[in-house]
């Protein structure tokens, strides 16, 4: 190995120690350093001389590490900075930098490894704790293209005509990239090619497992063997013992590294169909079958864990019982997942019935995260209120959401955006069960939050400014309801422009009030404002759309854009 190489993976050793210590930018400045150093050897051809890699870095094929970072939710990895909004639920991705020591198992001749992806992949989780998604998924890019480059040099340099295989480090590695490359693409809101990162890393964790069932199955033939020759020869009592405890060690190592492999398939999955609901819903058929196998595969794994430690003569206990704590956790956001995919598809009954049992598992968890558990109740809790508000059953709505304010006020802040959906949609059924008082209460609390932390300008902001004008107008509180049809068009026109309909609206909306409190000449002006408007916008014929919105109900539930205010 060449003075090179060796210096490089030193650097990305202290980058390792610093990420975890919190030095985010010390790390960087490290895994940088060390991937130019890689590059300099390569375009110097300096570490092409066919060298073995020294043996602190080499392992026996029957003695290969099985290691693998165990994925963790993308709303845990995200809790730094305060959490992530419910879109993340279910989710889940790498966040912890790899070791040189992740490579010990690559001895092939010739040199080309998988180092330089390594590094690439180290940078990019400092990007992703900054929320750089864009940097992070352009390394995340040039890592798959150096694994990919590196597989094609093997085959080139093959003398047979058979295409080699990709080595487990490599096909870990290619899992950790793409589930992280696809989690950069979902969150930029490339949801279409995330769903393809994601698809593409569903296959690997299945491959690993085979890999790992036939090593162990070469293990526990060897263990016989070895077994019949001391029994043969006499061997002594502490060799036995040796051999033991040796393979009560690899027993443990095993299940470890099927669990990781379990949690990043079940990810994968869940991670493919958030993706593709994301997307559109025109592949939600297929989303759905995901999230059932992930399902399954989380009320399974308990007792493929048992198969697998059967093999190894363990019984199933000690480590092997780990997965089953964990499957709970993956099962609620399954559950969630798939309620989801459902509400969006516009099968409400079934989406209630799976956020109810999202609810049920996260309240009964035993999980030690119990902030966690809150959080996603609280989603489900507000998913469900939704759902039965659409369905027009509002008395029944109000109580989850009422209890989703509640937890994530308590959780995340009042001042989350998840906290304010949740007490706006609390407030919109109130409106509609004609409970004027409460209602208008929530509302100018909620104005307040969405002023606070997403600006006046911002369409939820209007769309509460809107109905707390409505409220005021049905209850007669005429100077009341101006006031807030003002604070409506003053923050429409700076940020939708006089044109757009929500503008439009409210202006028409500030003409009747106008009208209804005897203010007739000012109501005359006001409506001569919106014909000028439409007029200037070449459909006359909207005037009188915007005068019959205006006496309409309040702003819809789910729009992201006031345009239908008055619907």
């Amino acid at each position: 190995m060449s003075s090179f190489k060796t210096a490089a993976m030193s650097l990305n050793d202290l980058g390792v120690d610093r990420h975890l210590d919190g030095d985010v930018d010390g790390a960087v400045k490290c895994y940088g350093n060390a991937t130019r150093m890689l590059y300099e050897m390569r375009s110097h051809k300096s570490d092409e001389t066919g060298e073995q890699p020294p043996s602190s870095c080499t392992s026996a094929s029957d003695e290969r590490p099985l290691d693998l970072p165990e994925p963790l939710p993308e709303t845990t990895a995200a809790s730094s900075r305060g959490g992530v909004d419910s879109r993340f639920i279910g989710m889940g991705r790498f966040v912890t930098p790899l070791k040189s020591s992740f490579h010990r198992e690559e001895h092939r001749t010739n040199a080309r490894d998988a180092v330089t992806a390594t590094m690439l992949f180290n940078a990019s989780l400092a990007k992703m704790s900054r929320s750089d998604f864009e940097s992070a998924k352009n390394l995340l890019e040039v890592a798959l293209m150096d694994l990919d480059r590196n597989m094609d040099d093997d085959d080139d340099d093959d003398d047979d005509d058979v295409v080699d295989e990709e080595t487990p480090l490599f096909a870990r590695l290619r899992l950790m990239i793409l589930t992280n490359l696809g989690m950069s693409l979902y969150r930029l809101g490339r949801y279409d090619e995330a769903a393809d990162r994601f698809e593409d890393a569903c296959a690997l964790p299945v491959l690993l497992l085979q890999d790992a069932q036939q090593a162990q199955q070469a293990r526990a033939a060897a263990s016989v063997q070895v077994r019949r020759a001391q029994q043969q020869h006499g061997s002594s009592s502490h060799h036995h013992h040796h051999h033991h405890h040796h393979h009560h060690h690899r027993s443990s190592s095993t299940t470890t590294y099927a669990n990781a492999l379990l949690r990043a398939l079940v990810f994968s999955l869940l991670n493919c169909a958030r993706a593709l609901d994301a997307a559109g819903g025109h592949r939600s058929l297929e989303a759905l079958g995901m999230v059932r196998d992930a399902g399954g595969l989380c009320e399974t794994i308990g007792s493929c864990f048992e198969n697998m430690d059967d093999g190894d003569g363990n019984g199933g206990g000690g480590g092997g019982m780990a997965p089953a704590r964990d499957s709970p956790d993956l099962l609620s956001g399954a559950a969630y997942v798939e309620a989801v995919i459902y509400h969006t598809r516009g099968q409400l009954e079934h989406a209630e019935s799976s956020y109810g049992q999202c609810i049920q598992g996260a309240m009964s968890s035993s999980s030690s995260s119990s902030s966690s558990d809150a959080k996603l109740a609280a989603a489900a809790l507000y998913g469900l209120g939704r759902s039965l508000f659409e369905r027009r059953r509002l008395s029944a709505s109000v109580a989850p959401l009422r209890a989703s304010w509640s937890l994530r006020s308590a959780h995340l802040g009042e001042g989350h955006v998840d906290s304010i959906e949740s007490l706006y949609a609390l407030g919109r059924s109130l409106h509609d069960l004609e409970q004027m008082v409460d209602a208008l209460g929530i509302y100018e609390r909620c104005y307040r939050l969405q002023r606070r932390t997403l600006g006046p300008g911002h369409v939820d902001a209007l769309r509460t400014a809107c109905n707390v004008a409505r409220i005021h107008r049905t209850c007669g509180n005429g100077a009341d309801a101006l006031e807030a049809c003002g604070a409506a068009i003053r923050g429409g026109l700076e940020s939708l422009g006089e044109s757009h309909p929500f503008v439009l609206d409210m202006i028409a909306t500030r003409g009747m009030v106008l009208h209804e409190m005897g203010r007739t000449e000012e109501a005359s002006a006001v409506f001569g404002e919106v014909a000028r408007i439409t007029e200037r916008m070449g459909a006359p014929s909207k005037f009188e759309d915007h005068l019959a919105r205006c006496l309409g109900g309040p702003c819809l539930l789910a729009e992201r854009t006031p345009g239908a205010a008055a619907a």
